[in-house]
């Protein structure tokens, strides 16, 4: 298993983001608590580069995939 962690980049950019978009706020969650991006793209049945364009803003998912954000959200129990 991976247990690189998020890249300073990464931190930056979603810490500087809109901590009210659901995309923002998952990606807080998982680098504040250590969530891989593995394991968010599992749970969203994404790829792991989805994963990374949606938390570094390069690309924003489509209606499915906000769906599935809004879900993993509940599942983690992300406020």
């Amino acid at each position: 298993m991976d247990k690189r962690g998020y890249s300073v980049r990464m931190v930056a950019t979603v810490m500087a983001g809109d901590p009210s978009n659901p995309v923002n706020k998952l990606a807080r969650h998982c680098i504040t608590n250590l969530v891989t991006v593995a394991y968010v793209a599992t749970l969203l049945g994404v790829s792991k580069a989805s994963v990374y364009n949606w938390f570094l803003g390069k690309t924003k998912p489509n209606k499915l995939g906000l769906s599935r954000v809004q879900d993993a959200l509940i599942k983690l129990k992300v406020e």
